[in-house]
């Protein structure tokens, strides 16, 4: 573990969460890792278990630029993982351990080589941010609408054509450069959406649907096809 943890700010004015730069041990002489390296987390573990004013504290797992091209196993091996980021790797297939992560909070994993998200991604209960934009994703599970508390999706830069789902918990939606020509009518149960990003998909027609979103405050539509607005719009 490079370097030693480093306190950081909790929420709500909790016990602070511990923030953890993890390297696996490299096989070779040279700076890139292993891709299958062992993540070892044993200190971490220990730590996850201290309490602070009654209160577990929780870990940030950072395990971005490190070309890895799987999940280390290490990493779902403590149930304080709060915050996984996994950003700029080459993952293809991502393999969690959601019996272990029941109380992660935020993954991330934009610009990897992601070809689909497993379904055991809807086991991950507490999820509110998921960030898998720039990978190569072409559909999404249909087990997703059981992330009941998640707020923010980040979906841009994929190769979705169609987004089915009614999630009623989420408030940030971002889809931008897909292949997307139009939205569900099912849209009309997400009332909390705030903010919504549809750039640069193959929409002809304005969808209806977001003329009746009552908390959308923010919507980007630019780069698509549409030519009219409907009269529903005031």
């Amino acid at each position: 573990l490079y370097p030693p943890p480093a306190p950081c700010s909790g929420e709500g004015g909790g016990a602070p969460a511990i923030c953890w730069v993890l390297h696996p041990p490299s096989h070779s002489t040279g700076s890139t890792p292993h891709p299958t390296a062992r993540v070892h987390l044993g200190m971490c573990t220990r730590m996850g278990h201290e309490r602070q004013g009654g209160e577990e504290r929780s870990f940030t797992l950072r395990l971005s630029d490190k070309g890895l091209q799987d999940v280390p196993l290490s990493a779902s091996e403590t149930q304080n993982v709060k915050t996984l980021l996994l950003q700029n790797n080459e993952i293809k297939t991502l393999r969690l351990n959601t019996v272990n992560l029941t109380n992660l909070v935020i993954l991330i994993l934009e610009r990897n080589r992601l070809t689909q998200l497993p379904p055991e991604i809807s086991l991950l209960h507490k999820l509110k941010v998921l960030n898998v934009s720039h990978n190569r994703l072409s559909c999404l599970p249909e087990e997703l609408p059981k992330l009941v508390n998640i707020k923010e999706l980040f979906l841009n830069h994929n190769n979705i054509d169609e987004f089915p789902f009614a999630l009623k918990s989420l408030e940030t939606l971002e889809l931008a450069g897909n292949k997307l020509k139009t939205l569900p009518d099912t849209m009309v149960d997400m009332k909390n959406l705030k903010v919504l990003n549809i750039d640069s998909n193959q929409i002809s027609i304005f969808p209806r649907v977001l003329c009746y979103l009552p908390n959308l405050v923010s919507l980007s539509l630019c780069e698509n096809f549409i030519q009219s607005l409907p009269k529903d719009i005031k």
